[in-house]
């Protein structure tokens, strides 16, 4: 059996295309699964953009699996949840205040709350806070930012000196997790939880693959992906097609 994880954003849906999600893709994806094998979503977004994800997806792909938040959430394939670990109360705080002015996104467990909204008001069933307090007691999994204006850049190099979390950046947004949560942990800890066995194969486009795309049996991204994720890919793809079409060819 076959064990293939896919990034959401840049890999299986494109934002920028007219053909947002690729019917190759999909038809792909629906005979690799019918031939026994398992597909799943591994993604950066928390399991409170799930809403988004389905109605970008339109039903039309399936997974068996989901990875969310980078590895700090994991479901299976009916959305019972494997594995959970949030960012410590403590350390949210810590982080907050001093991003306090900063556009913050909180995923959470039941929802998806934007701190001084601007970008984020148009995500599917956002929350917009005006202060912590107002996550009633939600716990998060992480927080994401963007990292490209000076304020950025200087709230992102602060936070590398808090210990217990885990910085992940991606094309967007930086993601913060609690300590040792990565994408390629939360497919291991997958493996692990459901005694899952075979040949595991990843593919991503941003920086925040990297650790699945090393850590899987295979693995692929795209001629467009920055040259350190290709570096971390064993093959370089044009779509997701083209790397199941590869597995399948070359399993045994």
């Amino acid at each position: 059996m076959i064990i293939f994880g896919t990034d959401f954003d840049g890999t299986l849906y494109f934002h920028d295309r007219e053909e947002q999600i690729q019917s190759v893709d999909v038809e792909a994806i629906k005979n690799f699964q019918k031939a026994g094998n398992l597909f799943g979503l591994v993604t950066g977004r928390g399991t409170a953009m799930w809403k988004d994800i389905g109605v970008k997806l339109k039903d039309k792909v399936q997974f068996d699996f989901r990875i969310h938040s980078n590895g700090a959430c994991i479901l299976d394939r009916d959305g019972n949840p494997l594995f959970k670990q949030y960012i410590p109360e403590e350390i949210v705080r810590k982080v907050v205040e001093k991003g306090k002015n900063m556009e913050l996104v909180f995923h959470a467990e039941k929802d998806l709350y934007v701190l001084n909204a601007s970008e984020f008001v148009d995500f599917e069933g956002v929350r917009c806070i005006h202060s912590i307090d107002e996550l009633e007691a939600d716990e998060v999994f992480e927080i994401s930012f963007r990292a490209d204006s000076f304020e950025g850049k200087e709230y992102l190099a602060y936070l590398r000196t808090i210990p217990g979390l885990e910085i992940a950046p991606n094309a967007d947004f930086v993601d913060v997790m609690a300590q040792g949560m990565t994408k390629g942990f939360g497919v291991k800890k997958m493996l692990e939880l459901t005694n899952q066995e075979g040949i595991t194969c990843t593919i991503g486009d941003s920086y925040n693959d990297q650790t699945m795309l090393e850590q899987a049996d295979v693995s692929f991204t795209f001629p467009t992906s920055p040259q350190v994720v290709q570096d971390s890919a064993d093959h370089i793809v044009e779509n997701i097609a083209q790397a199941l079409d590869y597995v399948l060819k070359n399993k045994n």
